[in-house]
């Protein structure tokens, strides 16, 4: 957990960094493009940026919930589905901003979807977060199970099996042989001696 864990922080905290940086460069070029679009969509990202960082946020939440042992990773689900929500809303911010932009008419058709939108993807995202938190519950649960069972003879493939058969057959079919010359031996010899 440790490992992945840091992993996590590390890639957020970079994935934040190169953002701020990113919004920082086009504050800084902004003072010397006056292109009205260019200008538009610095706007609209420094007034999104606390909303796009909460939403690095939340989503980092979710994935250090997710790398948690049981029961502690069951908030992972809620915090993937807030981000969720979250991305849906900044996409239509975006669609927004693009029909704002280039004046169609398309945002005002969709604008209606983004409740069900929203909705359906916070559904999913819990659902998918919390079957595949008991799809991993029940695979370690095997494991376990498994590994205090030890070895059965279901785990050992169908060849082997029947190699084992056919010594053992082998076996027993060269014991029966000896056996039966044995026996016509002393038939043979008690013939004689009663000649």
């Amino acid at each position: 957990m440790a490992k992945s864990g840091l992993r996590i922080i590390f890639s957020t905290i970079v994935n934040i960094v190169i953002f701020l940086a990113v919004i920082w460069l086009l504050n800084y070029l902004s003072r010397y493009i006056h292109y009205s679009l260019f200008l538009q969509i610095v706007d609209f990202l420094n007034s999104n940026l606390h909303f796009i960082i909460s939403l690095f946020l939340v989503l980092f939440l979710g994935e250090i919930f997710r790398i948690f042992r049981f029961p502690f990773n069951l908030l992972y689900p809620i915090f993937s589905a807030i981000g969720g929500v979250m991305a849906v809303f900044f996409i239509f911010s975006i669609l927004e901003l693009i029909n704002q932009l280039f004046s169609l008419e398309f945002y005002d058709k969709i604008s209606g979807l983004k409740l069900s939108i929203t909705i359906i993807v916070s559904v999913i995202v819990i659902i998918a977060g919390y079957v595949s938190i008991l799809a991993e519950l029940g695979r370690k649960e095997a494991e376990e199970k498994k590994r205090k069972e030890g070895i059965r003879w279901s785990d050992i493939g169908e060849e082997f099996k029947f190699a084992l058969y056919g010594i053992a057959y082998s076996i027993r079919k060269t014991f029966a042989k000896e056996k039966q010359a044995g026996k016509k031996k002393k038939r043979k010899k008690a013939i004689e001696e009663d000649i």
